[in-house]
């Protein structure tokens, strides 16, 4: 678990390096707006996007907006996401998940350590951004403060912010290419 983390710590800091800052700076700035304004007006405690950003650790969390006090998974490797029933259920269908009762979402003991770990998720928004058949991004919603009914308007926004984000890293990419 340390060597993947420190893997995905190292391609992080290596893509920074590797790219030009000014776009890397814009990109990230860019997806980090958007995170922050998704968060605020969701009023949930944490937002994440996560990226496939080493063979060895599937999607961690590269960027998040959270509020004071929330535990960070920004460079968090406890939770694997392989085999997750959210993750299971998002490649399978491909397409958003929406969990408005987490605690009563699955049985699967994995997933309830990962609920705590993640401070006692109640309620969540997973959307994948897939290109072509690769999936690129996982944007995650937490409410961590009770169960919610998540209405169309909120799940639209979360597949708006999904799309934004994972445009913006995609694009560089097929500059480059």
């Amino acid at each position: 678990m340390l060597d993947a983390q420190a893997k995905i710590l190292g391609v992080l800091a290596e893509r920074e390096a590797l790219e030009p800052s000014v776009r890397v700076d814009l990109s990230s700035a860019a997806a980090q707006a958007i995170l922050d304004r998704l968060r605020l007006t969701l009023e949930v405690q944490r937002c994440t996007f996560r990226q496939p950003v080493q063979a060895d650790y599937a999607f961690p969390v590269t960027l998040e907006s959270r509020t004071d006090g929330v535990r960070s998974l920004l460079g968090d490797f406890t939770i694997v996401q392989t085999g997750q029933p959210v993750i299971v259920k998002l490649l399978a269908e491909r397409k958003q998940v929406i969990q408005e009762n987490c605690e009563s979402a699955s049985s699967d003991p994995l997933f309830h350590k990962m609920l705590a770990h993640y401070g006692g998720m109640r309620a969540q928004v997973v959307t994948p951004f897939i290109v072509g058949d690769e999936l690129k991004g996982v944007l995650s919603i937490h409410e961590l403060r009770n169960p919610r009914a998540w209405t169309s308007a909120e799940k639209a926004l979360a597949a708006e912010a999904a799309a934004l984000i994972g445009t913006i890293f995609e694009v560089p990419q097929r500059r480059r290419s």
